[in-house]
Parts: structure tokens; C-alpha cells; sequence
């Protein structure tokens, strides 16, 4: 009898080792199945570089118009180009508060963000290079719409404008169609110099249209 009772007792601590052995070998290789009836542990990848930065990309839509200030030529300037300015920093979605301060109506519907997220880092280069006074941007709201910059090639050759309008009777300020389609040109304009190309701004104190 004692004989049994000791077998029985080695037999049970070489079971316990074996599962011992064995629950430390699944927690070294993440392959291994849990044993039976045991829960599997739940560990939290820590967060990288790399995915903070995709968590924090560009979406596919605007951000909503609640949190912007469109209400006036000033304001929609100002919303513009601090938005693009932070999106050149640390803040990459924050391209997506530009997009949103433009008439982005008429672009491709594929690939319409993507398209409009490029426009608005050329517009704001092209704005700089302009140079501008936040204070000479009226920030009255009762007009149709408001040129900052216009150009001509030559008396013939229709002018084109960065301009901004009022969207609908009492909708938000924006960078027209007709400005980011004429973007292509007024960054011959500014960048040409020696080309034989008249550039004309308007003076501030006539940039105002009503």
C-alpha cells in the first residue's frame, strides 16, 4: 500500500512539471495553442511612430464645418493657411481644414480629397509667395465676393484670380472653382520672371468686388 501511495505521488508531481514545462514553452512561443481550459493572455502592442501617424492621417472627409471659421473673406484666409501650416507640421490632418475652406465641388469625384489636398498646399504656397496682410482682407461678410490676386498675361488674355465667394445666401467662405482652376497659372506667373509675362496685381485697396 505504501509502495502504491508512493508511485502515485511521483506520478502526480511529474504531471505537474510536464504542464509546468509545457505552459512555459506556449508563453515563449506565441504559435503554441493554450492548453485546454486555460485563457489565452491579452497583451497591448505598445503604440509606434509609425502608427500614430496613420491613425492620424488625412480622412476622407472634411472636418465638420462646426469647427471652422468660414464667415467672412478674413476669416476663411486665416482658417486656410493655419491649417495648412499645421499640416506641415505635427498635425497632418489638419490638411483636411483647407480642403474645407475651398469650393472643391467640380473636382473628380475619384480621388476628389486627394486631388484637393494638393491644391491646397499649391494655393497656400502660391498665397505666400504673393505675400498678405490679414488686415487688408475684409472681414465684412455682407458681399458676393472678395479677389485677392489677379493676374493677366497680356490685354487679350482673359485674367486670372484667387478670389473667394460666399457659398449659397448664407453659406461659408471659400477659395472659388474658378481659383484652383486657374492655379496652374498664376504659378507660371509667380514662378517666370524672365518669361515675357505682365504680372498685375490689384492693389489692395481695389481687391474688393461687390
Amino acid at each position: 500500500m505504501k509502495r502504491f501511495t508512493s508511485f502515485a505521488i511521483t506520478t502526480g508531481l511529474t504531471c505537474v512539471a510536464a504542464l509546468s514545462g509545457a505552459a512555459r514553452l506556449s508563453a515563449q512561443d506565441p504559435s503554441t495553442p493554450p492548453a485546454s481550459g486555460a485563457q489565452p493572455t491579452k497583451t497591448d502592442a505598445p503604440s509606434t511612430d509609425a502608427q500614430r501617424k496613420t491613425d492620424a492621417a488625412p480622412s476622407d472627409k472634411p472636418p465638420a464645418a462646426a469647427t471652422l471659421n468660414r464667415e467672412n473673406p478674413r476669416a476663411t484666409m486665416r482658417t486656410f493657411l493655419v491649417a495648412v501650416q499645421d499640416a506641415a507640421g505635427d498635425k497632418p490632418e489638419r490638411i483636411d481644414g483647407a480642403v474645407a475652406c475651398m469650393d472643391i465641388s467640380q473636382l473628380p469625384a475619384d480621388g476628389r480629397m486627394d486631388q484637393a489636398r494638393q491644391l491646397a498646399r499649391r494655393l497656400h504656397a502660391a498665397i505666400d509667395r504673393i505675400g498678405l496682410k490679414l488686415d487688408d482682407i475684409p472681414a465684412e461678410s455682407g458681399r458676393a465676393n472678395y479677389v485677392f490676386y489677379e493676374a493677366q498675361s497680356d490685354a487679350a488674355a482673359p485674367p486670372v484670380n484667387i478670389a473667394l465667394a460666399r457659398a449659397g445666401d448664407a453659406g461659408p467662405w471659400l477659395f472659388t472653382v474658378d481659383t484652383l482652376a486657374a492655379l496652374p497659372a498664376i504659378e507660371r506667373y509667380l514662378t517666370t520672371a524672365a518669361a515675357p509675362v505682365v504680372i498685375d496685381p490689384i492693389p489692395r485697396s481695389k481687391r474688393q468686388k461687390t
